[in-house]
C-alpha cells in the first residue's frame, strides 16, 4: 500500500475510492450523503453559520425544544446541541426561555431576527438544492422520494424493534 507524505490525496485514489463506494448502496449512500453535505457547507460559509445550525434553527421554526427534545430530534449528543444553540443565541437568533415547571430546563425558541435569517437561507436552498433537484425529470423526483421514504420507514421500524 502507498502511503503519501501530505495531505493531498491523489486523483486515482479519491477515483478509486468513490468507484468501490458505488458498488452496494450502503456506502454508495454514504457518499452522496458527505458530498451533499459538503456541497451546503460550502453554500453556508458566507453566511457564518454551520450544518448543525441550520438544522437546530429549522427544528425551532417547526416546534419550540429544550436541549434534549432537540438532541432527539437531530440524532446528536446534548452536548453538541447545547453548543449550537449557545452559538446561536450570541449570534441573536436563538433565545433560551426557562421553564416556568423546573427552573433548569430551558425551551429554545427562534428570535424574529432567526425566523427571517433562516427565511434568507431557504431562498438560498431553493436556488441551490434546486439545482440538483433539477438534475432529476419530475417522475424521477417522485420515485426518489419514494425509494427514501422506504428506506427511512424501513430504518425507523428497525430501531423500534430494539
Amino acid at each position: 500500500m502507498k502511503t503519501h507524505q501530505n495531505d493531498e490525496i491523489p486523483n486515482e485514489i479519491l477515483r478509486f475510492l468513490e468507484n468501490q463506494s458505488k458498488e452496494h448502496i450502503g456506502p454508495h449512500l454514504f457518499l452522496a450523503t458527505r458530498k451533499m453535505k459538503k456541497f451546503i457547507i460550502n453554500h453556508l460559509r458566507k453566511f457564518d453559520i454551520g450544518f448543525e445550525q441550520v438544522g437546530v434553527m429549522h427544528t425551532l421554526h417547526v416546534a419550540h425544544l429544550n436541549i434534549n427534545q432537540l438532541a432527539k430530534v437531530m440524532y446528536k449528543d446534548r452536548g453538541t446541541i447545547s453548543r449550537c444553540v449557545e452559538s446561536l443565541c450570541a449570534k441573536g437568533y436563538v433565545v433560551k426561555i426557562k421553564s416556568t415547571k423546573d427552573q433548569r430546563i430551558h425551551t429554545a425558541k427562534l428570535t424574529p431576527a432567526g425566523e427571517q435569517f433562516l427565511e434568507s437561507l431557504e431562498h438560498l436552498f431553493t436556488n441551490t438544492i434546486g439545482c440538483i433537484e433539477n438534475l432529476f425529470t419530475p417522475e424521477e423526483n417522485t420515485q426518489f422520494h419514494h425509494l427514501l421514504d422506504k428506506l427511512v420507514d424501513s430504518i425507523s421500524k428497525n430501531e423500534t424493534m430494539k
